[in-house]
């Protein structure tokens, strides 16, 4: 369900029931098929089979009912299928178990988890098996994760339970939490898990897609010392309690086009949670709709990402981990408040403790304000922490990824350099007096200066700079200052040393488009120069541009890109780092007249005709420049120019005969001779088609309007046969006439994976 779930309050109930539960869990065990009133609800004979009581508290073995899309004779059958009963509700779940688990060497390991919250889609409701169906929930995401676990990227559990829908809508919501009994039972699951199991309650990572997402959301902001990271995609917050779980880093994602939520709310929400300090990430994918998961879980440092937890790494607020040398240290520190303990280490020494509410400081000298959880620091240092969750649990670990507060590097300006092609001697042979200068853009100040009498002159990233000398500093945020860059010299045109001119410039003709330059220069020059400046002009005598600035003792420079049949007029001015010699003589020629035509458009045919309008198609021409337009005769008269290949001719006559031929034209006006010439007639004759092939796994549909088809044609009727047999990823668009003969309201509607209906 497409729901952006926000909550004002939360009432923190207590969920705990006790299981009498025992060891079900096994990663040999078997997929079964459940049975309905003796046979098998489903098409996969080849599975053992079952018919289990959901009435039976604790957990169980469980079973499943064949599902499209889930290969259950591969990657499926990794999945294996249990259920959870806790005070007469119950949740069906499947397990995937992590990759070392049944090493002997990994006997004593504790592993991480993912808990997958499906979306609105997915759940068990009458018309799949209800209770019993158990699989549908691994259509989004179960192969991609599988694959990951099966080849060690994430060496954890993949937790997928299933929510449950009463009516034949199929469609369920997973509630909020904690008002929602899913959240209870998954949590008691959890423990038992950790009971049996050997999963790891301090590595506990939520996954989930649109409504799921929005469960990962309220589980976050009401458990948040259940939760150790999270990644909801295409849903965007729930509550204003930020501070209860500004501690748990997030990543979410959401679409450009999705409308719930919006590209704003998102970012509403990305700035609330953000400006409380949280380690918090917002990817917006701006092509997408609501269906932006595939991505966030291809991007390349998701697993990473997934990998990088434990309850015990302490968020760093606002992520201020460096301070300027000479400057205070202030920042706060801290892990999800709630738990019976925790203890704090400065550089491997205790300072602070907080045992069942009652703080403690060890050793104040670092420390500015202490609150359990949460630390505020005033010196450089290694600060790690560990908790208890109750007062018989066990200490957690320390924190494996403490947080370390350094001393900040002086930040260093780069060079200022030259913005496109200009010279830096001025004025230019183009009449420049000044020149773009710049340095790059971020950084939260600029500053420029004049060195001659150390003005201000520029404090943008950019400056215009006339003849001088300049140096340039950047501000950084939290910086702790900088120093100047490398001086920049705009340099006079009569500064001395000059070095020598170019001389004996000549020109003649390359191509229709090109023009090769050549000139001379003083090989034992006393200074030589750092490049030549070469400019154009289409009149003799200028003005100029300045086309290109060679490197030094280059003595030609090939022109191209030119219009045909046009005579330019060159230049060229020799200059270092300290003047310009005078430039040299001007150079000129023509270039070639271009008088080949194009060859002429082949394979004219008509794609669709309708009693309006008629599409055409045709193969390229070629030329030897290129071919810059298309000219449509209808009836033996140009009426319609296109730079296309194809083109649909609108508002015609109904019931008519017309005749179509296409001329190529390039940009000189050149004509080919007239395709091949084809008639049409204005008459109903079925459904025009455009089919498409689209790239495998995809996660939104690309915009058919800047695609080229595979095929184009005309059949009688709605069908799907332009791909031939067994081609899947593919697209079609229809337009035809349905012929109403009775007035009256009418309803139209498409069925398929993802399509849209216009009349």
């Amino acid at each position: 369900m497409k729901k952006a779930l926000l909550l004002t309050t939360f009432a923190i109930l207590s969920m705990f029931t006790l299981l009498k539960a025992q060891n079900v869990f096994n990663p040999n065990d078997r997929v079964r098929r459940w049975v309905n009133n003796g046979s098998t609800y489903s098409n996969d004979s080849t599975a053992a089979t079952a018919n289990p009581n959901p009435t039976i508290l604790g957990l169980q073995k469980w079973v499943s009912v064949k599902t499209s899309g889930i290969d259950s004779a591969s990657w499926g059958k990794d999945y294996k299928p249990y259920f959870i009963n806790v005070n007469g509700f119950g949740v069906t779940f499947r397990l995937k178990f992590p990759y070392s688990y049944g090493n002997p060497d990994s006997a004593g390991k504790k592993y991480p988890v993912m808990l997958f919250f499906h979306g609105a889609g997915e759940p068990g409701c009458p018309t799949n098996g209800g209770i019993y169906n158990n699989e549908k929930q691994l259509v989004h995401g179960g192969q991609t994760f599988r694959n990951r676990v099966a080849t060690n990227q994430f060496d954890g559990f993949l937790l997928y339970p299933q929510a449950q829908e009463a009516t034949t809508s199929c469609w369920s919501d997973w509630g909020v939490a904690p008002y929602s009994p899913y959240y209870n039972v998954i949590i008691n699951l959890l423990d038992s898990m950790a009971k049996y199991a050997r999963l790891d309650v301090d590595k506990v990572f939520l996954d989930g897609l649109s409504n799921g997402g929005n469960a990962v959301w309220t589980m976050t902001a009401v458990y948040p010392q259940r939760v150790t990271k999270a990644a909801p995609s295409s849903s965007a917050g729930a509550g204003l309690n930020y501070a209860e779980y500004v501690h748990v880093p997030m990543w979410f994602a959401t679409g450009g086009k999705d409308t719930n939520p919006t590209p704003g709310y998102a970012v509403t929400t990305y700035n609330s949670i953000k400006a409380s300090g949280a380690d918090i990430r917002y990817t917006l994918y701006p092509d997408l709709g609501h269906a932006v998961w595939t991505n966030l879980w291809a991007e390349p440092d998701f697993v990473p990402y997934m990998n990088d937890m434990h309850k015990a790494n302490p968020l760093v607020y606002f992520q201020r981990y460096d301070f300027c040398p000479d400057s205070a240290i202030n920042t706060k520190i801290g892990i999800t408040q709630g738990f019976y303990a925790y203890e704090w280490q400065k550089d491997g020494v205790t300072i602070a403790t907080r045992t069942n509410g009652v703080n403690t400081i060890i050793d104040g000298s670092s420390i500015i304000t202490y609150a359990g959880n949460d630390i505020t620091v005033k010196s450089f240092g290694t600060y790690r922490v560990r908790f208890k969750r109750s007062a018989t649990a066990d200490w957690s670990l320390w924190s494996p990824k403490p947080a370390v507060i350094f001393p900040k590097t002086f930040t260093v300006t780069p060079p200022i350099a030259v913005v496109g092609t200009r010279s830096k001697v001025l004025p230019g042979e183009d009449g420049s007096n000044t020149v773009p200068l710049s340095i790059p853009s971020g950084y939260s100040g600029y500053q420029w200066v004049r060195v001659i009498d150390n003005v201000v002159v520029s404090t943008t990233n950019t400056y215009n700079a006339p003849v001088g000398d300049y140096k340039a500093k950047i501000v950084e945020q939290f910086g702790c200052g900088s120093s100047f860059s490398p001086v920049f010299s705009v340099v006079s045109v009569n500064g001395s040393p000059k070095p020598d001119a170019a001389k004996n410039l000549s020109a003649f003709t390359a191509s229709v488009s090109s023009i090769q330059l050549d000139w001379n220069e003083n090989p034992n020059a006393g200074q030589n120069e750092t490049g030549f400046e070469v400019y154009r002009s289409t009149f003799a005598g200028g003005p100029y541009q300045l086309i290109t600035i060679t490197a030094p003792d280059v003595v030609s420079y090939l022109d191209q890109s030119l219009a045909s049949n046009t005579k330019y007029y060159y230049i060229v001015r020799a200059v270092s780092d300290f003047g310009a010699a005078d430039s040299s003589n001007e150079a000129s020629a023509l270039t070639g007249e271009d008088i080949v035509a194009p060859s002429a458009p082949s394979g004219l045919t008509v794609t669709c005709a309708s009693r309006t309008n008629v599409s055409l198609q045709w193969t390229a021409a070629t030329d030897n420049i290129g071919v810059a337009a298309y000219d449509i005769y209808i009836n033996g008269s140009k009426s319609y120019t296109t730079t296309k290949t194809y083109f649909a001719i609108n508002d015609l006559t109904a019931l008519a005969t017309y005749t179509f031929a296409v001329k190529a034209r390039d940009a000189v006006g050149n004509q080919s001779q007239l395709s091949n010439q084809v008639v049409a007639n204005t008459v109903m004759q079925g459904v025009c088609y455009q089919y498409y092939l689209n790239p495998p796994n995809l996660a939104e549909l690309p915009d058919y309007n800047a695609l080229f088809p595979i095929a184009r044609g005309i059949a009688p009727a709605v069908a799907f046969t332009a791909g031939g047999a067994g081609v899947d990823n593919f697209g079609y668009l229809w337009e035809g006439y349905v012929n109403i003969k009775v007035a009256g309201n009418y309803r139209f509607q498409t069925c398929s994976d993802d399509g849209r209906l216009y009349i």
